[in-house]
């Protein structure tokens, strides 16, 4: 099940972060990347990203939190991580579908969701149908590619928020 974070959770999924995190993608950085990244993953940068045109959702399985998406101005894909052991389980495809069809419904016209992927993580929202849409950037010491799925491309599908809710039973 995919739901919204619970406000008493946010150290719970932030754990999860920093523990994917440090198994897949900080090895791809510096020692200052990483702690830009702790420094963003932290509980009182989320809140105050959660109060501010972000939202955050976890995938709950068998009442464990598996993984989590968060998710900027119902466009943009700001964080995606699934737990360690939950990886290659199907877990991240559905979360970033979710993620996908959640901004598709909340805002009909959207044309495209962007993500700015990590080195790691590059190869599976190519799978997802995203595309690169830019060089990589650095910022802080954390090199991200710029990556956009168009929407309407090849299905010319709309998902109303109705049956939005309906399948992601929110």
């Amino acid at each position: 099940m995919i739901r919204r974070i619970r406000p008493e959770e946010y150290q719970e999924v932030l754990n999860l972060v920093i523990r994917s995190f440090n198994s897949f993608v900080a090895s791809y950085f510096s020692d200052t990347g990483n702690k830009s990244f702790y420094d963003y993953a932290d509980i009182d940068s989320f809140s105050r990203r959660l109060e501010h045109n972000y939202e955050a959702f976890v995938l709950e399985e068998n009442g464990r939190i598996a993984g989590m998406a968060e998710i900027k101005a119902r466009q943009h894909i700001s964080m995606l991580f699934v737990d360690p052991d939950c990886v290659l389980s199907g877990y991240g495809r559905d979360i970033a579908e979710f993620a996908v069809d959640y901004c598709r419904s909340t805002r009909p016209f959207l044309k495209y969701v962007t993500v700015n992927a990590s080195p790691y993580a590059v190869n599976f929202y190519k799978k997802l149908g995203f595309k690169r849409s830019g060089d990589p950037v650095t910022h802080m010491e954390l090199t991200s590619y710029p990556m956009i799925k168009y929407l309407d491309e090849g299905s010319g599908k709309k998902l109303k928020f109705s049956i939005f809710k309906k399948k992601y039973d929110m």
